[in-house]
């Protein structure tokens, strides 16, 4: 495991805490953001998504998000809009989860 994460064990649960991003110059970050985007449009998607994850950039994680969800790989969707803090989209998926659990506990109960 990485420096930077600890691990946080509670009730059989582990819980990954990443400490605070440093701080990077302007131009670095600048620099980075445009990298990421030159990967994305691209179709190097995991690459761009590295550099977006490690400097924070929310615009470009909210693309990746959308990226995936539109192949339907939902949750590492709501996991990139997650990490962008994008809330509208997490509210709008994690709507969409639970009335997915219902429609299985609907049909679990039917099954019974």
């Amino acid at each position: 495991m990485s420096k930077s994460r600890k691990v946080e064990t509670l009730s059989g649960f582990e819980r990954l805490t990443v400490e605070k991003r440093p701080r990077l110059p302007p131009e670095t970050r600048t620099a980075l953001v445009r990298r990421g985007n030159e990967f994305l449009n691209a179709g190097k998607v995991e690459d761009a998504k590295r550099i977006f994850l490690t400097i924070g950039y929310t615009d470009g994680l909210i693309r990746i998000g959308n990226h995936h969800y539109k192949r339907s790989e939902h949750i590492e969707a709501f996991r990139m809009y997650w990490q962008a803090g994008a809330r509208r989209e997490i509210d709008n998926m994690a709507g969409r989860f639970a009335d997915v659990l219902r429609q299985w506990i609907a049909e679990d109960s039917t099954n019974d």
